[in-house]
């Protein structure tokens, strides 16, 4: 048995993962989710930790923000027990309410209850939506992760088209569409109850995809299908048979969400939030989330380091770029995706322009 900090909580966690399952990697995300809720300055909300396991982020929703009841829901009655003692030790067994149950059956129990569902699976989310759909209300928010973050993104296309019925192809964008596709999967479901999604925040970390959603009974379905040139990477929400740049055929892929990923006045509050001294990851969680609020709301990026190789071209500079195309009239930033890429209102035509233009400066400089 071991003794762990975060937050505002001490948890007492068997050392075996076997018994209950505690992951401290995850202490990140728990953070920014801590922070989410902070941010929205909800009164007595009434949250949902649907895949609770060890009961870290449900104890932690329960100290650390105005949340009048905590649902901790786990199918593991060791796992119960641990949440159970954790919540007494911490002082917030007056707002846990343990569930020992599975996760469609827990839902089903509470049609349109929740102001705010968490569900954090080991794998997708996929097998859970139709159950979430119909938990959900007008007006509340609801966190998902997905760690299947390949077959999302078009990285396996067979998996993708079985696990979620959505076309892709690996593309050199490939996260932005898997995060895509992750909110577009949830837009379907929860359009099934006539109800509607509103990205707050999107993040990628090593090894899975976080959305934060506001859901609504107004709004609108903004899935669309996009094109992607495989000879030269080019991908457009724009219909078009062939590529602008290269004229290769395109494939048509998706639908995914067409809209944008984060809200950045939620950013910011986000960003105060993570102020408060309890969040250890801070310093981490502040660099994802000001990656967010300086990314410009453009879909899909441009991997420098990719074109420059494809074109046997010696690699610029990511500023370099940027200057050149400022120069040129357009708008671009980094992104949280790709620390070599950029987002930028520029065709790639005039990318491999910069890029054709850097090599003949380095090539030059080594001649004289």
């Amino acid at each position: 048995m071991k003794t762990v900090k975060e937050g505002l909580v001490s948890l007492r966690i068997p050392d075996s993962k076997k018994e209950v399952f505690y992951n401290p990697e995850m202490e990140l995300s728990r953070d920014i989710s801590v922070a989410f809720l902070q941010a929205l300055g909800i009164k007595n909300a009434v949250v949902c930790d649907l895949l609770s396991a060890a009961g870290a982020r449900a104890i932690r929703y329960a100290k650390e923000t105005g949340a009048a009841k905590v649902y901790a829901n786990d199918v593991s009655e060791n796992a119960v027990n641990y949440i159970k003692e954790n919540s007494k030790a911490n002082g917030a067994d007056n707002k846990i309410v343990t569930s020992c149950s599975g996760a469609n059956a827990f839902l089903a129990s509470y049609k349109k209850y929740f102001d705010f569902i968490d569900i954090d699976p080991f794998g997708s989310p996929v097998y859970f939506l139709d159950e979430l759909a119909k938990a959900a209300k007008p007006n509340s928010y609801l966190a998902v992760t997905a760690t299947d973050c390949g077959a999302l993104a078009g990285v396996f296309p067979k998996t993708c088209a079985e696990r979620y019925g959505i076309k892709l192809e690996r593309t050199e964008c490939f996260k932005e569409v898997g995060v895509r596709n992750l909110i577009g999967v949830l837009t379907a479901s929860l359009g099934k109850q006539k109800l509607f999604v509103s990205p707050l925040l999107s993040h990628v970390t090593k090894h899975y995809f976080r959305i934060f959603l506001k859901i609504s009974d107004k709004g609108e379905k903004l899935l669309g299908n996009f094109y992607h040139c495989s000879n030269c990477g080019y991908c457009t929400f724009d219909r078009v048979a062939k590529c602008e740049v290269c004229k290769s055929p395109t494939s048509k892929l998706g639908p995914i969400w067409s809209g944008n990923l984060y809200d950045k006045d939620v950013c910011f509050k986000i960003l105060d939030a993570l102020k408060l001294p309890q969040f250890k990851k801070s310093g981490r969680a502040r660099k994802i989330i000001l990656s967010l609020i300086g990314e410009m709301e453009q879909p899909f990026y441009y991997d420098i380091h990719k074109i420059a190789g494809r074109l046997s071209n010696n690699t610029p500079g990511i500023e370099f770029v940027m200057d050149e195309l400022k120069k040129s009239g357009f708008i671009s930033s980094r992104t949280q995706f790709s620390d070599t890429s950029i987002k930028t209102d520029a065709k790639i035509g005039d990318i491999i322009s910069i890029i054709g233009i850097s090599d003949k400066l380095q090539r030059s400089k080594r001649t004289v």
